[in-house]
């Protein structure tokens, strides 16, 4: 029968062992890894803000730039995409790409961090928007809450391909967004890369009929519902003329989409202008009004927007035609695709859109998923709307858009 010694010399043992083995998992370098805060690769001074460059626990590299003087307590930030880090603060060599590029982004960037805003973004790779991508940014944001403290809802700034990265983060992570602002931004994975890209197949590892089949759990235009449901602010800058992202299937059709089904989002027409770097899109006076709208001097925001006509209110109801005519010969619209903007009356709600349509060129009604139907896209406040129409035929036509606006009785 073992004596009381014995036992007790058994039981510290057994102790002893039990810490070791807690001490040696505490030091292990998955423990570290994931307890201790990636190390900081360097700082240095950008868009007249403080730079700093890390490296996540996954290997992704983020950087944010601090506001050297914020009159803002809640540390508002925008969050970049797409972010492709390189080797900042040297120049990458020849050929490699680097974003945000400081000569496109010195004025906006610039402009916000002086305003109070923090500047942020994270290198994933070519994701496309796919899942990898998708949970490295949630390791990204996780990252900038803890070690910045951040406010928990950043506005996303979304350029070209960023489109698909963050609208399909923020699609999934709605209570986490505050705005979304877009610079020529893809939100449809149809329209590009294109479903048979190989390097999209190759992101997603799927073959083109798997994407297709998958479409809605991957394309950004596809699964608006949350944003709708939370009515997140939107806006985006695209141009008519923008070959590589097209507008209409793009912006156009997002903004379309949203605001048919409550939600809030508008959209900038930059004229004639493609999908290119210029001022127009990188110094917009209006985009960077949209950010500087959600600073907060206190608990509430600055942005107001107007609101429809109270139902609790007697209305007058009225009618107005939004014509748009083509001759059989020239003069004829100079574009492929025109966009034509109509608006009811100061202080009126539209509450009724009507098309018709006569002349032989009817039929050329433009609708890339199909049909002649026409299309339209309210504005958010659903005090006028932005009509699309391709043009084929030297046919004559004549569009008319009839809409029914109420107008509070004043007396």
């Amino acid at each position: 029968m073992p004596t009381k010694d014995r036992i007790g010399q058994s039981f510290r043992s057994y102790v002893s062992t039990i810490a070791v083995a807690i001490l040696s998992a505490s030091l292990s370098p998955s423990f570290l890894r994931s307890q201790s805060p990636p190390p900081q690769l360097n700082t240095s001074q950008q868009f007249g803000g403080a730079r700093i460059d890390f490296t996540l626990a996954s290997g992704a590299k983020g950087f944010v730039i601090r506001p050297n003087h914020s009159p803002i307590s809640a540390k508002p930030w925008i969050w970049y995409a797409p972010t492709f880090v390189g080797r900042y603060p040297k120049p990458p060599l020849a050929g490699e790409e680097q974003f945000p590029k400081p000569a496109l982004y010195d004025w906006m960037f610039s402009n916000l961090l002086a305003s109070g805003y923090w500047i942020a973004g994270v290198d994933v790779g070519e994701s496309y928007g796919n899942p990898r991508g998708r949970k490295a940014f949630t390791e990204f944001y996780d990252y900038i809450e803890v070690t910045f403290g951040l406010s928990p809802k950043p506005c996303l700034l979304a350029q070209s391909r960023g489109g698909l990265m963050l609208y399909n983060w923020a699609e999934e992570n709605v209570s986490k967004v505050e705005c979304i602002g877009g610079i020529f931004p893809v939100t449809n994975l149809e329209s590009w890369p294109g479903l048979a890209d190989p390097k999209l197949q190759a992101a997603y590892d799927m073959t083109e009929n798997r994407l297709k089949e998958h479409l809605a759990d991957h394309n950004p235009i596809d699964r608006l519902e949350s944003l709708i449901k939370a009515k997140i602010p939107i806006l985006s800058i695209h141009g008519d003329r923008d070959k590589s992202v097209p507008l209409l299937q793009n912006t156009f059709e997002l903004t379309r989409r949203i605001n048919k089904q409550g939600g809030t989002a508008d959209f900038e027409i930059i004229r004639g202008k493609g999908h290119d770097e210029n001022s127009e899109y990188f110094e917009s006076k209006h985009l960077l009004a949209f950010f500087l709208s959600f600073l907060r001097s206190d608990d509430s925001k600055t942005l107001t927007m107007t609101s429809p006509a109270s139902p609790n209110k007697p209305a007058k109801q009225s009618t107005v035609d939004c014509l748009w005519s083509n001759q059989k010969w020239p003069p004829r619209p100079g574009c492929e695709i025109c966009f034509e903007q109509c608006s009811a009356p100061a202080g009126a709600h539209i509450s009724k859109v009507a098309y018709s349509c006569t002349g032989k060129g009817c039929g050329w009604s433009y609708n890339p998923y199909g049909g002649y139907d026409p299309l339209y896209a309210l504005n958010p406040e659903g005090t006028g709307f932005t009509w699309a129409r391709r043009w084929q035929s030297g046919d004559e036509i004549r569009d008319v858009y009839t809409i029914t606006y109420e107008l509070p009785d004043a007396k």
